[in-house]
């Protein structure tokens, strides 16, 4: 692993003088500018200070498990594969409407016993 570069060397400055940022910076892309100051010693030294002091903001913090473990899922698309039911034979219909039906008389049947209904659907 390549020992960072300090955050001086990168800015094409020198620790000694604050001047300036060198030319060459105009050429970098926001990415590679942000890159540059996140891999610098002083940066990383910076966020185990912050770690150390108990400072760092949460939300830092969960950036560091979501790169470390990889970050949970924000939305899960659910596609409908269902036959839309124009298409559907006149056999595929009617068997539909007795599961329909059947599933009404056992929702009125719990509805009247008060008991929980039972069924194979994951919903």
């Amino acid at each position: 692993m390549e020992k960072p570069q300090s955050l001086a060397d990168f800015l094409g400055t020198s620790d000694a003088e604050p001047a300036a940022p060198s030319q060459c910076l105009d050429a970098l892309t926001v990415e590679d500018f942000c890159r540059g100051i996140l891999s610098s010693r002083e940066y990383r030294q910076s966020v185990l200070h912050r770690i150390t002091l108990g400072i760092l903001p949460p939300a830092v913090e969960l950036r560091f498990y979501d790169y470390a473990v990889g970050k949970p899922v924000d939305r899960v698309e659910v596609k409908d594969t269902t036959v839309p039911v124009e298409q559907l034979t006149a056999a595929d219909l009617e068997d539909r409407s007795l599961r329909l039906a059947e599933m009404a008389r056992l929702m009125r049947r719990a509805e009247q016993f008060d008991e929980p209904l039972h069924s194979d659907s994951v919903h």
